[in-house]
């Protein structure tokens, strides 16, 4: 059972106070809470968190109650709604959009990281000073072994004409414009030059069967056989392989980095909010997250299953990307690429 005791909180207010992360969070005087409530995406709920909300209410008495959401974008919408008494205590969202609701300091508040001892062990990079992430994982290529006669090893292969028809990528608003910063950078250019992204991107378009906004559909489709080929997260690679379908996933240089993140609601569980929140980045329960959802663990202790391990780019491919560009820019990105690319 965890416990937050005197020495421990003392050890990581000297963590906090040594790092970016040291914010002067409101100290909590509240009564033991005996439940909250945390908004999550269905499909992360029931393939992993549910479990984690089990043990967490067998552990520490603390009942977790679930709140849906279909994305990310629209549960920012469903918490704004209810501003004056919000009903969520942990929001699960993505790094990208964490990076921008920060912003809402009326609604979201700094992670008190002296209540979130575990956080002290995470990568560097998972961390913020309003988000922390529960796993992560790179943007890379799934792909069917029996259709793809020569293995892909590098993003500029999707441009080869052996492609034609056979792709499905992101749009522009899946994955906060990952594809276009991939497009972008290995064509000399990044995210303050993106002209280069939208070139090839346009060049690409002959080879895309679909530009996908839906995890589910976009994985549906290769596991149909509409399309050998798909730009996905590792989660993609995971669903063929547990139905049984053969296939391989690379995640080639550069392979810029996601979070799916938790955020700290301002409500009155604080407390029991940030005990849940700490209770996820432990080596325990980081290994139980990881392997269930396909994804990377963000405790450098914990591991994925082997076929996701095996696939996770080397720390010298991983690029990290800049949420708070990409957040001011992607309205912009968005209009442009329905106008030049899809159309």
């Amino acid at each position: 059972m965890i416990r937050h005791t005197l020495t421990r909180r003392r050890m990581l207010g000297q963590f906090a106070a040594g790092t970016a992360l040291a914010v002067a969070a409101p100290r909590i005087a509240f009564a033991a809470e005996k439940e909250i409530s945390v908004q999550i995406w269905g499909s992360t709920w029931t393939g992993s968190v549910s479990r984690v909300a089990a043990l967490f209410e067998e552990r520490e008495g603390i009942k977790v109650n679930l709140v849906t959401q279909s994305s990310a974008g629209e549960g920012l919408v469903k918490l704004q709604s209810m501003r004056a008494k919000p009903a969520v205590d942990v929001w699960f969202t993505t790094s990208a959009l964490a990076a921008r609701a920060q912003q809402d300091e009326g609604l979201f508040l700094p992670l008190p990281y002296d209540r979130i001892p575990a956080a002290a062990a995470i990568e560097a990079t998972a961390r913020s000073s309003h988000w922390a992430g529960l796993y992560s994982y790179p943007m890379g290529i799934a792909y069917l072994t029996h259709e793809v006669d020569e293995p892909i090893t590098a993003w500029e292969d999707l441009w080869e004409d052996r492609f034609a028809q056979s792709i499905c990528a992101p749009a522009m608003g899946q994955y906060q414009g990952r594809m276009l910063a991939i497009a972008a950078m290995i064509n000399g250019g990044d995210l303050t030059n993106v002209d280069p992204g939208f070139a090839a991107l346009k060049q690409l378009r002959g080879n895309v069967v679909s530009w996908y906004s839906s995890d589910t559909t976009a994985r549906k489709g290769i596991a149909q056989g509409e399309y050998s080929v798909l730009v996905t997260p590792p989660a993609g690679y995971k669903m063929l392989l547990d139905n049984g379908i053969a296939a391989t996933f690379v995640a080639p240089k550069p392979a810029p980095m996601t979070y799916d993140a938790m955020m700290l609601v301002n409500t009155p569980r604080q407390e029991a909010a940030a005990r849940f929140i700490d209770f996820c980045l432990t080596e325990e329960i980081q290994n139980l997250v990881a392997q269930a959802q396909g994804m990377g663990a963000v405790h450098p202790a914990a591991r994925s299953t082997d076929e996701i391990q095996a696939v996770l780019p080397k720390p010298e491919d991983r690029v990290g990307l800049d949420e708070t560009l990409i957040n001011a820019k992607i309205g912009d990105w968005n209009e442009r690429f329905n106008r030049e690319v899809v159309s």
